[in-house]
């Protein structure tokens, strides 16, 4: 493993064998089908799918699909909204503009999300190859990755953008490590990492973490240099601002913030209030203006950033009545986010397995490939720290679990070499 002058691991290891393109190709293509197929047998088995519950995005897409306005997510008329990240209400009003926003509409939204969630578990072998990590290693986690559906709505109906994200995140990996291969500043690259951020931005607000934490490992690199580093970041963060100025310069127009996204007070408000509730399993959701009408009425008579402040200041001032009651609520969040519920038992005690193995395995990764195991660790570290703040939802954690089925898969790859002689690779 290679260092800087500061001590930092900078670079990837050495990966001795020479993969056959053409044979990875071959075992993502497979691995993209049998998870296609599996979610889309889910899809065709679901009842009344010309009725799904109507969340926030569809509602938003539906709204554009007729108005060309992003507007309306709740459960009455609000006017503008900037509640999600405009990406994909926009890919997923696309489809509605084209299928309608009855059956035809929602099963091709499905067939978008399957196809996401799909390309997610093929991108996972050669993700692993990347980062240094065998064949054998690789395969294991493409294959659990084919019928692990951690989030069922998110996966199989398109419901949200977080089988974009993941894809989002596995590509700003192999972003990391051909930077580290080259760990060369220049301009052009720094313009092209910033429209990537920006975008990520525009995906999912929450995406602003990793990256940042990304980022943040660069400056040892860059302290030889630090001049053309400075300028190489002021080049980079003022690309991925353009990106995203005709979003802010939209909210200020319309709403009167240039936010990018406008809900965290309504978000902070149901994790911390008397109910005492961390997950979304119970009712914490029932002052939501999804499902509370006289709360949508309320956002279209006050607007929808100044009800946010009124719930965020409710919010901290119940945290500051109830600190006790508080750092429970944040300690659960953080349970659940490793550790998630679940209403069937199975399911509770397989997820806490995939954890549990997950975290034996990033040990195992840390002592023998220091490199894949810090960009882990970085996305570990700062993904999550959003959702340790609110309540437990099963979509949260989704863009990451590719990053503990991985570590995983170290786990049982070094289990399974106990009771077989080591073969050498053949990709």
């Amino acid at each position: 493993m290679k260092k800087d002058e500061s001590g930092m691991h900078y670079a990837p290891p050495n990966r001795a064998c020479d993969h056959n393109p053409r044979q990875i190709l071959t075992a993502a293509v497979v691995v993209f089908a049998m998870a296609f197929v599996l979610r889309i047998a889910l899809v065709l088995l679901l009842p009344n799918f010309d009725v799904p519950a109507q969340g926030e995005m569809e509602n938003v897409a539906a709204e554009w699909a007729r108005t060309g306005q992003l507007a309306n997510p709740y459960s009455t008329p609000t006017g503008p909204t900037a509640h999600l990240a405009p990406v994909y209400p926009l890919l997923l009003g696309l489809i509605y503009r084209l299928f309608g926003t009855g059956a035809n509409g929602h099963f091709v939204q499905a067939i978008f999300g399957c196809a996401l969630s799909a390309a997610r578990c093929a991108l996972i072998l050669p993700t692993a190859l990347l980062l240094g990590l065998n064949r054998r290693t690789g395969l294991i986690a493409a294959g659990v990755s084919i019928g692990y559906i951690s989030a069922f709505n998110t996966e199989v109906r398109g419901s949200w953008e977080a089988p974009l994200a993941a894809l989002f995140l596995m590509l700003l990996v192999v972003l990391a490590v051909r930077f580290a291969e080259k760990r060369v500043f220049k301009l052009t690259n720094a313009a092209a990492y910033g429209i990537y951020a920006g975008t990520g931005v525009l995906i999912s607000p929450v995406l602003i973490l990793p990256m940042a934490a990304f980022l943040l490992a660069t400056v040892p690199l860059g302290l030889r240099r630090w001049k053309r580093y400075v300028l190489w970041l002021a080049l980079l963060a003022a690309s991925a601002f353009l990106v995203v100025l005709p979003w802010l310069i939209r909210n200020q127009r319309v709403l009167g913030s240039a936010v990018i996204r406008s809900n965290f007070g309504l978000e902070l408000s149901l994790a911390y209030n008397d109910q005492e509730q961390a997950s979304a399993l119970g009712n914490v959701l029932e002052s939501h203006p999804l499902k509370n009408r006289a709360v949508s009425e309320h956002i279209a008579q006050v607007g929808e950033i100044a009800f946010n402040r009124e719930r965020e200041n409710q919010a901290l001032n119940w945290i500051r009545e109830h600190p006790g009651s508080a750092a429970r609520l944040f300690v659960k969040h953080v349970i659940f986010f490793w550790f998630p519920p679940a209403e069937n038992a199975f399911f509770r005690v397989f997820m806490a397995v995939v954890t549990v193995t997950a975290l034996l395995g990033f040990l195992l990764l840390a002592s023998n490939n220091q490199f894949a195991a810090w960009l882990i660790g970085l996305i570990w570290i700062s993904f999550p720290t959003l959702y340790y703040v609110t309540y437990w939802s099963s979509r949260y954690r989704y863009p990451m679990d590719w990053t503990l089925l991985l570590c995983s898969a170290v786990l049982l790859e070094a289990l399974g070499t106990r009771f077989r002689p080591r073969e050498a690779e053949t990709i």
